[in-house]
C-alpha cells in the first residue's frame, strides 16, 4: 500500500469495505457485521495499537449506521450515491475520532496524525477511493439482480 502514498497517507481500504458491505447489505443478512468483525481484526493485527479499539470501533460503526439507514429505508436509487457520501464521511470521522481518543485514553498520548491537513487528505482521499468502489459495488449488484 505504501505504492498509493499521498503525502504519506495511505487509503483505508478495510474501512472502505466495511462501509460498502453495510450500505449494500439486505435487510435480514448480517454481512456488514461479519465484515466489521473481520476487518476490525485485521486492523487491530496490523495497527501495533491495542487489540479490539479498531473491531470495536467498526462494530459500532455497523450498528450507527444500520441506525441511519433505517431511517432512509425508502432510498430512491438516483440518491444513493448522495446518501453513501454521507455515510462514508460520517463513517470516516466518527472512526478517526474513535482512533483518535483511544490512543490519548490508552496512551496518553496525543496521536501525530491528527494534524488538519493530513486530516482533510485522508477524509478525501478515502471518500474518491470509496466511491470508485461503491460504482464497482453498484455495477456488481446490478449485473447480479
Amino acid at each position: 500500500m505504501v505504492h498509493f502514498s499521498i503525502f504519506g497517507v495511505i487509503p483505508n481500504l478495510v474501512l472502505i469495505l466495511v462501509c460498502l458491505f453495510i450500505f449494500f447489505e439486505k435487510t435480514q443478512t448480517y454481512y456488514g457485521l461479519v465484515s466489521a468483525v473481520i476487518g476490525g481484526f485485521f486492523l487491530d493485527i496490523f495497527s501495533g495499537s491495542f487489540i479490539g479499539i479498531s473491531t470495536l470501533s467498526l462494530i459500532i460503526i455497523y450498528f450507527l449506521i444500520k441506525e441511519i439507514l433505517c431511517h432512509l429505508k425508502d432510498i430512491p436509487s438516483k440518491y444513493l450515491f448522495l446518501y453513501f457520501i454521507i455515510v462514508l464521511i460520517f463513517t470516516m470521522l466518527f472512526y478517526e475520532l474513535f482512533f483518535g481518543l483511544s490512543s490519548i485514553f490508552l496512551n496518553h498520548s496525543f496521536p501525530i496524525y491528527f494534524g488538519v491537513c493530513a486530516f482533510l487528505v485522508r477524509i478525501i482521499y478515502n471518500l474518491i477511493i470509496g466511491l470508485v468502489f461503491f460504482y464497482i459495488f453498484k455495477r456488481i449488484l446490478i449485473v447480479k439482480k
